[in-house]
């Protein structure tokens, strides 16, 4: 499989995308997207800097269809990072957005030797911030992830969404690929949810979807709910880490008043997008739960790596399905030879599976820790430190120390201190606690651990 057209000729004369009140027809982004394949050739890479916007979209479609390559970034990626992808990958174009949105393209490397027909796009991992390091996405990853999703989630032709995740984000960009096909309609709003001209554009154009990770439902907590929960609005989904129970609680109460579904999914870049969900009717049953595997796809616990949890023996997630990423990129070289296909994703994460086989994720192999020889779950403290303080909070530890980061905490910290003494027996020198004004995130809003520093 070496194209994919994301574009129906049934859906040519309909609605595709609004960008500041400015409407885009299916035939008009289609247009576009020629224009974008007879400047770019086949088999070359382009270097995307760029959020979702009408021209934006073209290119991307216009690569899927043409044969050309792209690696997603964001628009904001540090000078240093730009430069060192542009030494590693030395792209045959770069893709920039003007002032407006309007894609800019330049040429820069020369006489490159080509990349594999295969290989259909380069993606962050969605944990990642400034790092070259690539997740390589064929089309038949693409594809086949999107046509599972349409599955099972009742997107259709008379649907409406709106970018509040970015398109460099595996998650959002998946959100453009099935809305896309479908023929739905995209409205582009790229400011930030805690901004009034978001959500003036959100009351205007009434989405009937809703895409968010736990720290997007965490603001409109904040915000209030009945800036989401609006009468055209059918369901909303959640992926990109667990949310807390209490939250998802909180969403269905809030989401049952207006007749509102919610779908709890779980996914990873390196399975081009979704592994699991989670339906609507289950949600509150089987609260905290990822759900099962996505048409396609299976999913098992490997008990080679066994963890026990509140008495349940756990061991990793493997998901095994034809959206299995055949693997990483830190430069060009790696994307000249064809890539075996993979289909089984080793996914890090501790879990177990109910009697009914719906599974949940308990920790992240990388975030169990020893400290002082004791085996500890960074993100179970994270959650009892949460509860006791009543904030946001992150936990990491450098193996000698326990780091506890906390936004905005009234009062001292010493009874946190000795709360987490006494709980895990540990001695003071061993724990440290900094209050912050904001915990660093990522681009796709996961806590930016590496940005936390222990003193």
């Amino acid at each position: 499989m070496h194209n994919i057209n994301l574009i129906q000729d049934e859906f040519l004369s309909k609605n595709a995308i609004i960008e500041n009140d400015k409407t885009y027809t299916y035939n008009d982004l289609k247009r576009k997207a020629q224009e974008y394949e007879k400047r770019i050739e086949r088999n070359t890479l382009v270097l995307c800097f760029f959020n979702a916007y009408f021209e934006s979209i073209a290119l991307y479609v216009a690569s899927l269809r043409g044969g050309f390559k792209c690696i997603l970034t964001s628009p904001n990626t540090s000078k240093e990072t730009k430069k060192e992808i542009l030494n590693r990958y030395t792209p045959d174009y770069i893709a920039t957005e003007g002032i407006k949105g309007n894609i800019e393209i330049e040429e820069y490397g020369k006489d490159q030797i080509r990349i594999t027909d295969s290989i259909a796009l380069l993606m962050p991992t969605s944990g990642s911030t400034g790092s070259p390091k690539m997740v390589i996405q064929t089309y038949k990853n693409i594809f086949s992830n999107m046509k599972s999703i349409l599955e099972y989630l009742p997107i259709t032709k008379n649907d409406r969404m709106i970018t509040n995740l970015p398109m460099f984000y595996t998650y959002g960009l998946s959100c453009i690929n099935t809305h896309l096909y479908a023929g739905a309609e995209i409205i582009i709003e790229n400011r930030s949810i805690t901004t009034r001209g978001f959500w003036e554009t959100y009351e205007k154009y009434q989405p009937s979807s809703f895409a968010g990770v736990p720290y997007t439902y965490e603001v409109i907590k904040k915000l209030g709910f009945n800036l989401l929960f609006t009468e055209e609005l059918k369901y909303i989904t959640q992926a990109g880490g667990k949310m807390h129970n209490e939250l998802i609680n909180l969403i269905v109460g809030e989401a049952k008043l207006k007749g509102t579904k919610i779908y709890i999914m779980y996914g990873q870049t390196e399975a081009t997008a979704r592994m699991t969900y989670l339906p609507p009717e289950l949600v509150t049953e089987k609260i905290g739960s990822i759900g099962k595997a996505i048409p396609g796809g299976r999913i098992h616990i490997n008990s080679e790596y066994r963890y026990n949890y509140e008495g349940k023996e756990c061991g990793e997630l493997e998901y095994i399905g034809s959206n299995v990423t055949p693997g990483y990129a830190k430069a060009r070289k790696d994307l000249i030879s064809e890539k075996k296909e993979n289909n089984v994703l080793e996914t890090g994460d501790i879990g177990f599976k109910d009697k009914e086989g719906y599974y949940y994720i308990v920790a992240r192999k990388n975030r169990i820790a020893k400290i002082n020889g004791e085996r500890i779950d960074l993100d179970y403290i994270s959650n009892i430190v949460k509860k006791e303080v009543e904030c946001n909070c992150a936990v990491v530890t450098n193996d000698k120390k326990l780091g506890v980061f906390i936004e905005n905490i009234e009062g001292g910290t010493d009874k946190l201190k000795r709360m987490l003494k006494d709980k895990y027996g540990m001695k003071s020198r061993d724990i440290f606690i900094k209050q912050i004004e904001a915990l660093p995130r990522t681009q796709s809003g996961k806590i930016n651990y590496k940005k936390l520093v222990i003193e």
